[in-house]
């Protein structure tokens, strides 16, 4: 099958930058960042405070009750377990109550207009519903001070399905004269997402100050972007800005359900996030906005050694990347005030699990990474706080059957 045209030259003229794998065991040097203010302190020592007085609790009451006859070594376990586990639970019910008080979300200073690159990663997914958002944001977007471009970023390994994306971005710069719209393909699918916007980042980020990273399913309003890039631009030393999607477009009956979930108690949580994340939050790999050289010059990822599924490529590389930036000197936020911010979920259980174990694998990589030399404390958290989203399972399984031990009096 052939297309009907010649391809055009569809990207720009290369503008390289450097971006080095970063030293794992060794921190760059870095100028430090002022303290976060004294309201995300005390938000620190709320959640914090808040999880580790009443798990500890916890352990206080159960203790008690194996006092009696003497504690055994499985009822040891059942405090030591029991109390670790439920410090997560209440850590996000913290989170949770800090969330649903009264928050500022006044406008940021006025900074320079920035030349922002809105990058459209896709792996075989449909090129016309990418295009359909992204050209409508883009569309949106002009009457501001800010410069945007879209690239489509494709790493389609089907030829047909890539000539066709090809087709549908050269209609589109035919139809609309002087549109920035940019398409690239990748020839071998190498280090995955991570790996595309690496590439694009190595080879064209030096035209850009920073670049907005969407999904191919991403959604985003236009107040919600200008609101990104006016906080980036007026604040010099700021990396990267994360917004809290909430999930859209749900049809059938488990996916209606996980977003009713997600509205329920996801802008909440993302509330409460921000407030005692700081400057050292954390990235979800999409809806965000980055400083491309920052980005290039402190979140080049390492292969980890020994083999899969721990060793390998960085599945989960946004919370890494993160952890990279502010151990960089670079301030990481969250920002829920940018509202209009969307993604899709999986509309079965079984994609959804598939989904899932991707996350897995990734997540638990980073108990490889806690270690690593020069990462602010919260960062740590982030890591550790993406691996027990998996291992809590893992724990309560073993607290059910260590119950069930004592229970048939051994």
């Amino acid at each position: 099958m052939t297309a009907p045209f010649a391809p055009p030259a569809l990207m720009p003229p290369e503008t390289p930058l450097g971006m080095p794998a970063q030293d794992m065991r060794r921190a760059p040097r870095a100028r430090p960042l002022p303290r976060d203010p004294w309201t995300v302190q005390a938000a620190r020592a709320f959640v914090f405070g808040f999880a580790l007085i009443l798990s500890l609790g916890l352990g206080a009451v159960l203790h008690d009750w194996f006092h009696d006859g003497g504690v055994t070594l499985p009822e040891i376990a059942i405090i030591v377990l029991g109390a670790f586990a439920a410090f997560w639970i209440l850590l996000s019910v913290a989170t949770a109550i800090l969330g649903c008080l009264p928050h500022g979300g006044g406008r940021p200073g006025r900074g320079p207009a920035l030349d922002i690159a809105i990058l459209a990663p896709i792996y075989g997914e449909p090129i016309e519903t990418v295009l359909t958002n992204a050209g409508r944001l883009m569309h949106r977007l002009a009457p501001g001070r800010h410069r945007y471009t879209l690239y489509v970023l494709s790493d389609t390994r089907d030829a047909q399905a890539v000539q066709a994306e090809q087709r549908a971005v050269a209609r589109l710069r035919r139809r609309v004269p002087g549109a920035r719209v940019h398409y690239r393909h990748r020839a071998e699918n190498r280090r995955y997402k991570a790996g595309n916007i690496e590439e694009w980042v190595t080879r064209w980020g030096g035209a850009h100050v920073a670049m907005l990273v969407l999904n191919a399913d991403s959604v985003m309003g236009p107040e919600s972007v200008t609101l990104m890039a006016d906080t980036l631009a007026a604040t010099p030393r700021l990396g990267l800005v994360q917004s809290v999607p909430r999930l859209t477009g749900a049809r059938s009956l488990f996916a209606r359900q996980q977003a009713f979930a997600n509205t329920v108690y996801g802008t909440t949580l993302g509330r409460g996030l921000a407030l005692w994340s700081g400057t050292a939050a954390n990235y979800w790999g999409h809806n965000a906005l980055i400083r491309v050289r920052a980005f290039a010059q402190a979140a080049g990822l390492p292969d980890l050694p020994g083999r899969r599924p721990f060793g390998g490529v960085i599945l989960s590389h946004d919370f890494v990347e993160a952890a990279l930036l502010r151990r960089a000197g670079w301030q990481v936020r969250f920002l829920p005030q940018a509202e209009a911010s969307y993604e899709t979920t999986p509309d079965s259980l079984i994609g959804h699990v598939l989904r899932d174990r991707r996350w897995c694998q990734g997540n638990l990589q980073h108990l490889r990474l806690l270690g690593a030399a020069g990462l602010h404390p919260l960062s740590r958290m982030h890591l550790l706080q993406g691996a027990m989203a998996y291992l809590a399972s893992a724990i309560w399984a073993v607290l059910m059957a260590l119950w069930v031990l004592i229970g048939s009096g051994h």
